[in-house]
């Protein structure tokens, strides 16, 4: 009879397949309720990514996660415009396009209108000091909503 591993490999675990780390889990998410800035440094393939998804998500409705995988980062421009993307979503659809007038007052974004009802769009930063000022889009979202957002770089 063969037994099957009960354990995920390789990607992200998710559910009941995270087990044990409850200490470290605890202390990320007290770090993560009071806005306390975290490294979470390990080897690879020790869990890093779970640890911080699990804390995500056992925090859901108490913090606004904006999870960035950096892995195909390469510049900060790059990481301007994945942040401008994933802060954008945490708006509601009706208030989208004003939003995006008045979080980008110099940017002119490119937005896509596609067959299916999806709105995609890219932030293209001109200049140095329009994509730096992507880095504050965070602290913006958690005025706008009352709701602290945690940012996480994955892979930095």
């Amino acid at each position: 009879m063969r037994m099957e591993n009960p354990f995920v490999f390789g990607e992200p675990v998710r559910g009941g397949s995270f087990i044990d780390r409850e200490r470290e889990l605890l202390r990320l998410e007290q770090y993560l309720q009071s806005s306390r800035n975290v490294i979470v440094y390990s080897p690879r393939k020790y869990g890093k990514t779970s640890l911080v998804l699990r804390a995500i998500d056992d925090l859901s409705g108490e913090i606004l996660p904006i999870f960035i995988d950096c892995y195909a980062v390469m510049s900060e421009k790059d990481l301007a415009r994945a942040l401008s993307k994933k802060v954008l979503r945490h708006y509601p659809e009706k208030e989208f396009f004003e939003t995006v007038k008045r979080l980008f007052l110099g940017v002119t974004p490119k937005i896509t209108l596609k067959t299916v009802p999806e709105v995609q769009v890219e932030v293209e930063y001109a200049g140095e000091e329009e994509w730096r000022d992507a880095f504050e889009l965070p602290q913006r979202l958690a005025a706008d909503t009352g709701v602290p957002a945690a940012v996480v770089f994955d892979e930095f």
